[in-house]
């Protein structure tokens, strides 16, 4: 009877074998585990942040099932625009780069019929100087009238002349100062009207070489 009980349950097995696809899950260790079921997809870099200009690289692994294509939809929220993913072989990877990305902007993927959530890409700019004017006042004794010299880098005065500086930055900055070697900085003053305009005033008595930071 017990002999009889055991050949009915293998019976019984293999034909939850045949009947089954799923049934060999049951039976494999976890080493030899096979792929999961559907659509299962992890995105990189998700939500992100890059330096305006700079590319980034979007990749869309799928863990189970793999699509046949991946569309990623990129740009505004309301405008956004496909570009086709590329697979190499047999990798479940789908990827693409977006050369240049000067902006705020969102993405997300479609595939097979599906779609993931929409992705953020913020960008930031590192302050640079986009322009240094110059406004000299030269010592009465010369009867010089003053001049303006627009978008300099470098520039020659009298001694005593009375120098005015205007940087402009492309962003707006915590602190902004004049550096000469061997003395303390000077710090720039904020502009009333324009949050990225910085001005100082020296008035040199030698050649001397400042840089902005």
């Amino acid at each position: 009877a017990n002999f009889s009980c055991l050949v009915s349950f293998i019976f019984l097995i293999l034909i939850l074998l045949r009947v089954l696809p799923g049934a060999p899950v049951l039976f494999k260790t976890e080493r030899g585990a096979p792929a999961p079921r559907g659509y299962q997809i992890s995105v990189s870099p998700g939500d992100t942040q890059v330096e305006a200009g700079s590319p980034v690289v979007i990749l869309a692994r799928f863990n189970g099932r793999v699509p046949p294509e991946a569309t990623l939809y990129i740009g505004p929220a309301s405008e956004k625009q496909p570009i086709a993913l590329a697979k190499n072989l047999e990798d479940p990877v789908f990827g693409g780069v977006i050369q240049d990305v000067a902006c705020d902007m969102q993405y997300h993927i479609e595939y097979a019929g599906k779609r993931t959530r929409d992705y953020e890409i913020r960008t930031y700019q590192h302050p640079t100087m986009e322009r240094a004017d110059a406004n000299i006042v030269y010592p009465a004794y010369t009867n010089l009238p003053g001049r303006l010299i627009k978008d300099i880098r470098q520039i020659s005065v009298i001694e005593g002349s009375k120098v005015a500086l205007t940087f402009t930055l492309n962003k707006a900055v915590a602190l902004a100062q004049l550096v000469g070697k061997d003395q303390d900085p000077l710090d720039l003053t904020v502009d009333g009207e324009y949050a990225n305009i910085y001005t100082t005033s020296i008035t040199p008595t030698e050649n001397k070489r400042y840089e902005l930071r």
